[in-house]
């Protein structure tokens, strides 16, 4: 195939077309999402002092609030997971090597890191 060259094994997520970034923008967007509840839940909970029939602009505030702060403890736990480096640090290649006679042979390697 490619004398000489390292091809990493794909993930088998990657293998089934799934795209991976580690959880990286996962947890930035959850992050950011988090935080615009939590805002705007205590905006209507502590500064909007309106009241309705039947609708209550406090408890939603409340409700924003505690949603808020459970996305941003599990968006924190996603995105401080994609940044810890995974497993005993070994990495598996498969490659084709090519001798000087030009006989090619398929070489599976384990790398310790």
């Amino acid at each position: 195939m490619y004398p000489n060259k390292v091809v990493p094994r794909p993930h088998l997520a990657e293998s089934y077309g799934i795209q991976l970034d580690g959880g990286k923008k996962m947890g930035r967007a959850g992050i950011f999402f988090s935080v615009v509840a939590i805002a705007a839940g205590a905006v209507m909970h502590w500064a909007v002092t309106t009241t309705g029939h039947g609708f209550n602009v406090s408890t939603v505030g409340i409700i924003l609030l505690v949603v808020g702060v459970v996305g941003l403890v599990a968006s924190g736990i996603v995105f401080a997971a994609s940044r810890r480096p995974v497993g005993s640090g070994k990495h598996t290649y498969d490659r084709q090597a090519t001798d000087a006679q030009g006989q090619s042979t398929e070489v599976h390697e384990e790398v310790h890191s």
